[in-house]
């Protein structure tokens, strides 16, 4: 087995395993090896792996081979339960010139190191962390296009230089204590996506976030305090997805959203949103290569107000999604610039369904507690 440089045991009951018979190997998998206990590796071995998965590996007595493997570009160690200290041989063993992946999700690590600066040339950090704040070190990882950390007791305050990680393109935050945002992540021009999941301190975001020129998707989801969105945000020239869905306090959004002409989601359900801003008109809403609908939901569309969302004819089926609690549109034409081209209509809480002149219309879903009495 000495040529074998690709080995997948991911899921099975192994107790043991010898790798001093695979010297070569280039990457191995053993993911959610539950019963594995020990790994016999032979000093020198395993030189030339690039590729490291040990995730959910619960039973496994150590680790501290990972320090010998000069040449390890990704590293999944995430669900050790018993990993209560951020592992020293990552930050000081001969991976730190080479590692470019880390995924360290273990619920009981409480601090991590300074020493996480070494890691270089890492484009992939994925963090659980209990401890309140992160090393300012984790800031001169240059090369990093992926940022996630997640942090559900711990975490109140990230470092405010952010924005010095020059090269990010994603931001992943799950940090139920965070209570503000680094101004400094304005400066982040080549990030594309931001992703903030129950930061339920949150009550607003850097007045500045327009200055994200990169960025297209913004996605809020359960951030339950959070009560304003920056008009600066209408400056998104690229933002194509704009979630807020569980941002229960929020009332209202940006009056000249329809400036962000690339739009093509726009979630806000189970929010207090009760009025598209006047501007909307001419605003262009398309089913993303990720959905088969337009999701617009909770709203109510006043009749003095010519709100509307046009059809581009290069699509050829479209759903609509609208109203789907607690409020409703109150009059359908003022929604739909041309109804004749919709095949499917979704409904919530819609007192009356005026449909005339719908020719493709094919199916009306989810009428469920609504005021309708009789369809036409």
């Amino acid at each position: 087995m000495k040529k074998l440089k690709f080995l997948n045991l991911g899921y099975t009951k192994l107790i043991t395993l010898d790798l001093r018979l695979t010297p070569n190997l280039e990457r191995l998998d053993l993911r959610s090896c539950e019963y594995l206990q020990k790994l016999d590796v032979h000093s020198g071995c395993l030189k030339s792996l690039v590729y490291l998965n040990l995730s959910y590996c619960t039973l496994l007595e150590s680790l501290e081979f990972i320090e010998q493997l000069e040449s390890l570009e990704v590293l999944d160690i995430d669900g050790q339960v018993y990993m209560t200290e951020f592992p020293d041989y990552i930050t000081t063993g001969h991976s730190i010139n080479s590692l470019r992946e880390l995924h360290l999700l273990c619920n009981k690590i409480e601090e991590v190191p300074s020493s996480i600066g070494n890691l270089h040339k890492l484009v992939s950090l994925e963090l659980n962390c209990h401890g309140k704040i992160l090393p300012r070190s984790i800031c001169s990882l240059r090369h990093l296009r992926t940022l996630a950390l997640y942090s559900t007791t711990g975490i109140e305050e990230l470092p405010g230089d952010l924005g010095q990680l020059e090269c990010l393109e994603n931001l992943d935050l799950r940090c139920i204590k965070v209570k503000h945002l680094p101004g400094s992540i304005c400066m982040l021009k080549y990030l594309k996506t931001l992703f903030l999941y129950k930061c339920e301190l949150l009550e607003k975001l850097p007045e500045d976030v327009g200055q994200l020129e990169s960025l297209e998707k913004l996605d809020l989801l359960e951030c339950t305090n959070l009560r304003d969105i920056p008009s600066s945000i209408c400056k998104l020239k690229h933002l194509k997805e704009l979630k807020l869905v569980h941002c229960k306090r929020l009332e209202k959004l940006p009056d000249k959203l329809a400036d962000i002409e690339c739009l093509q989601l726009l979630d806000i359900q189970c929010t207090s949103i009760t009025h598209l801003p006047p501007t909307l008109k001419g605003l262009k809403i398309f089913r993303s290569e990720f959905y088969d609908q337009v999701v617009v939901d909770e709203i109510i569309l006043d009749d003095s107000i010519d709100n509307e969302i046009t059809h581009d004819d290069s699509i050829e089926d479209d759903s609509i999604t609208s109203a789907s609690s607690p409020w409703a549109i109150s009059k359908v034409d003022d929604f739909i610039h041309d109804d004749s081209m919709v095949d499917d209509l979704y409904v919530g809480t819609s007192q009356k369904l005026d449909l005339e002149g719908w020719r493709r219309l094919r199916n009306v879903y989810n009428i469920r507690a609504t005021g309708v009495t009789h369809l036409p």
